[in-house]
């Protein structure tokens, strides 16, 4: 929750045809170690569901300017409790242990369920083996990172949005299917 609470527009990047985010410890940013520092590509249900017309209504600077940070300088501790309580509140889940961090944990699941390899989706989560070899290389491409995630079939519609563009753009229409 962190890694995407700090992230700023300029994290947002294209390469190759692949969108992605770049987290990064710089800046004031922060990771929980090395291999936390990484390029994770979005999934094709999150860039359906409007987020590179999120992206671009924010102004420069942080990509969530709404959050604050707590008196230890947390962006996303007053979230994560919010997150919490209307999970179970407005949502319903009554299992307290389900939080936002869960999403990490289903994340692994999906993946071993469409036999992405270990090492991939740890690539992508910021896991680290501490194994001698995985200290070999450069890990996998950016490209490679993508062609495994876009494997998973969430099975979420999420809904889409319209966004104000600021500069007097106007509105931009992410689709009709807004709820």
């Amino acid at each position: 929750l962190n890694e995407l609470g700090q992230l700023r527009t300029i994290d947002v990047r294209q390469t190759d045809g692949v969108t992605y985010i770049a987290i990064t410890a710089d800046d004031g940013n922060h990771t929980k170690n090395v291999g936390s520092i990484r390029d994770v590509p979005l999934h094709k249900d999150v860039l359906d569901a409007g987020f590179l017309q999120y992206v671009e209504s924010q102004k420069a600077g942080r990509l969530f300017p709404n959050l604050k940070p707590d008196k230890y300088g947390i962006l996303t501790s007053s979230y994560s409790k919010k997150f919490g309580r209307d999970l179970r509140d407005v949502i319903g889940v009554k299992d307290k242990s389900r939080v936002f961090h869960s999403f990490c944990h289903a994340l692994k699941d999906l993946c071993r369920n469409v036999d992405i390899p270990r090492d991939v989706h740890d690539q992508i989560t910021g896991h680290q083996d501490r194994s001698a070899s995985s200290g070999y290389g450069l890990g996998y491409s950016l490209a490679t990172l993508d062609r495994y995630l876009q494997r998973i079939n969430t099975g979420v519609q999420l809904p889409r949005k319209s966004y104000q563009i600021p500069n007097g753009i106007g509105t931009q229409e992410a689709s009709s299917q807004e709820e």
